[in-house]
């Protein structure tokens, strides 16, 4: 609103002077013709995948890592060596980063990929650099900015805090590093508190979706090797996919997908196992190896946000041991809590105090996690923020 009115402000200053400009404005835009829509109000959603992780996280984190060889903290071919060795999860290896260029100018990765990469640095780095430097600090900030912002679901509360954690960061970075200028798609993080509050999730809005339709194109031009009409072509192509997709159901009555399911035989289980499901019903029910519901895919060992405590920075994670399928998908999961430590971003587990069965559609979150071992620790590095409903 504010925006809005130094914007006509300064419109009204420019017809009654001579000037060519005022305040970078030298005309009334034509867009605000348009009916419902104002230049100096937020008109369209934003796209995370290039503000954030092919613009500031492209850039900030080689800006911060340069810092750390600067310092002497460690070689890039130390990292380099770390990151080719770790053993991702089958969910994170999709989106395994590329190796850091020795010039550190620029993240090479794709957005996914860069995303990947700042969840996973502060566990590869950690031990390398002084945990209070004030660039690895900020480094820690900027992941909790885009764990909030990619956050799937998310409260009022929640919002309030990732405007502040963004303009902690913000201001943070122009301080560390004042010869290295903010982009603009550094502003364009100071606006996405109210955007979110505006659209919703901004995760469910970004480009991503479309470039992989796109995907569908590049393919077929690379594969046919056909240069002549190409939009021809293509159009032909697309439209036989169309016809193939629109011969099975478009909603499909079930969306969960099973991989080697087998009858419950109670008496091959552990006695911890039999007695957790001595209080469930096992008539019809099915073990499985892999479920995987409406596109995410749990599987053994992988774990489930059962629980929050936000103020006091725990979770009450599930470890997945068995996938029960009945009526519904049931969950045999180890209960293991996870304290916040502050050095890495992340949580660490505790050994586990139970065995429960629970129902899949009762998770504080839905997303499963993985395990990675650091240090001896088993840890657990979020990839949003999970919603507060304390």
């Amino acid at each position: 609103m504010v925006a809005c009115l130094q914007y006509h402000n300064a419109v009204a200053t420019l017809h009654s002077s001579n000037c060519n400009h005022v305040e970078g404005v030298k005309y009334q835009s034509i867009f605000n013709r348009l009916k419902s829509y104002h230049i100096c109000q937020s008109g369209l959603p934003p796209c995370v995948a290039h503000d954030l992780f092919e613009g500031v996280v492209a850039f900030d984190i080689p800006l911060f890592l340069r810092h750390f060889v600067k310092q002497k903290y460690f070689a890039i071919d130390s990292v380099n060596k770390r990151l080719e060795c770790l053993q991702m999860s089958s969910s994170d290896s999709k989106t395994r980063p590329p190796s850091l260029s020795k010039s550190l100018e620029r993240l090479t990765g794709t957005a996914s990929q860069n995303w990947c990469l700042l969840r996973l640095i502060p566990v590869l780095i950690s031990d390398f650099v002084c945990t209070t430097d004030d660039v690895y600090q900020t480094l820690l900030l900027l992941r909790e900015a885009v764990e909030l912002i990619m956050a799937p679901a998310i409260c009022t509360g929640q919002v309030a805090y990732m405007k502040v954690v963004i303009e902690d960061y913000l201001e943070r970075r122009r301080k560390l590093f004042p010869e290295v200028r903010l982009r603009p798609k550094h502003h364009y993080l100071t606006h996405y508190a109210s955007l979110t509050l505006k659209f919703g999730p901004l995760i469910r809005l970004w480009t991503l979706r479309f470039e992989i339709k796109h995907q569908f194109f590049k393919r077929c031009i690379r594969n046919s090797r056909n240069f002549v009409d190409v939009t021809g072509m293509l159009a032909n192509r697309h439209q036989l996919l169309q016809a193939y997709l629109s011969a099975a159901p478009r909603f499909p009555a079930c969306t969960i997908s099973t991989e080697n399911v087998m009858s419950v035989d109670i008496q091959v289980l552990s006695s911890s196992l039999r007695q957790c499901l001595s209080s469930s019903d096992l008539s019809d029910t099915h073990i499985c190896t892999e479920v995987t519901v409406r596109g995410t895919t749990y599987a053994k060992n992988k774990v489930l946000p059962l629980r929050t405590e936000h103020s006091q920075k725990i979770i009450m994670f599930g470890q997945i041991q068995l996938l029960l399928m009945s009526s519904c998908v049931r969950v045999i999961v180890l209960v293991r809590y996870g304290n916040f430590d502050f050095d890495m971003g992340c949580y660490v587990l505790a050994d586990g105090i139970d065995i429960q069965c629970v129902n899949l559609a009762c998770v504080a979150d839905f997303y499963p996690l993985d395990v990675y071992k650091v240090h001896g620790k088993s840890v657990v590095i979020l990839k949003h923020q999970i919603l507060d409903i304390e």
